[in-house]
């Protein structure tokens, strides 16, 4: 290794950059970094374009030239403009479906015009779930039946035993093994070609590569449905557990408040009261209206 690579990797800050960088805090520190450079010039204007390498190579490499970045962004930057930045963080584009609209191609849309179903006739059909009326039989609700619970489970438990491979994920998502990579993240994520999909917990990981099979198993129509569509159905079935897959404790719907880098936002959980597990996360202003519902794309 080079004297200059051995530097480089001396100052560079992996928790701060690549994957982790924060988009907003980059904005802010070349901001700075123009604004110095610019008052450089005038004092002694050949030093200003230095100046402004330099730090650029501090961005760069340790993903900020001001310590404290992520509080000063948080503190002077509105929220409105942090809020477009969280359509590149991975975990807003997996939950809400209008950060995902520029992975969209013409192509793909077509097909899901054409092929979309109606998710709750499809489960129906399917022995996926069935309408459970109340004790004044007054209204019904929706439950999963019991067989396609036990099979779902089973497959879940077996999954929590093995982890997840790329080999569990290949028919899932319609791509080979090669194209699958883990992410190393503090919840689990796999990159699909160039995209990477996140999950809340492992459990939420487990239950959709689950409910994948099962609901492969049980009809051949599964995987005409398009995609996307196939996805939101298996995170809208995550939302049908009464029992946490995990303890067995009873799971329930709250509000929480996720930090990023430099933006809090509230979000709304389905997590089991006992271990905390989520098995759903969605931004509070796109978790309005039935989740099932919310999968079918017109």
């Amino acid at each position: 290794m080079s004297t200059e690579s051995s530097l480089l990797q001396g100052i560079r800050r992996p928790e701060y950059t690549g994957a982790n960088r924060c988009l907003p805090c980059t904005a802010v520190n070349v901001l700075i970094a123009i604004v110095v450079s610019l008052l450089v010039a005038v004092v002694v204007l050949p030093l200003a374009p230095v100046v402004f390498g330099v730090s650029l190579l501090s961005i760069y490499y340790r993903g900020y030239l001001v310590p404290g970045t992520p509080e000063l962004t948080k503190r002077y930057l509105p929220d409105r403009l942090l809020a477009y930045f969280d359509h590149g963080d991975e975990r807003v584009q997996a939950a809400d479906p209008a950060a995902n609209e520029e992975w969209e191609t013409l192509e793909k849309l077509e097909y899901e015009r054409e092929h979309a179903v109606d998710p709750e006739t499809f489960l129906r059909d399917a022995g996926a779930i069935r309408a459970e009326t109340d004790v004044d039989d007054t209204a019904a609700d929706l439950r999963t039946t019991d067989e396609f619970e036990s099979a779902l489970l089973d497959r879940a438990d077996q999954l929590a035993a093995d982890g997840v491979t790329a080999a569990d994920l290949t028919e899932m998502f319609e791509t080979g093994p090669d194209s699958i990579t883990f992410k190393d993240r503090d919840y689990p994520a796999v990159q699909i070609d160039s995209r990477v999909r996140p999950w809340p917990s492992d459990a939420a990981l487990h239950v959709d590569v689950a409910a994948n099979d099962v609901l492969a198993e049980r009809t051949d129509g599964w995987y005409d449905v398009p995609l996307e569509q196939r996805l939101d159905i298996l995170a809208a079935l995550r939302s049908f557990h009464e029992r946490c897959p995990v303890c067995d404790g009873v799971v329930s719907f709250d509000e929480a408040v996720v930090d990023s880098c430099c933006r809090s936002y509230e979000v709304v959980t389905f997590a089991c009261e006992d271990c905390g597990t989520r098995l759903v996360e969605l931004p509070s202003d796109a978790a309005q209206g039935d989740l099932l519902a919310d999968a079918e794309r017109a």
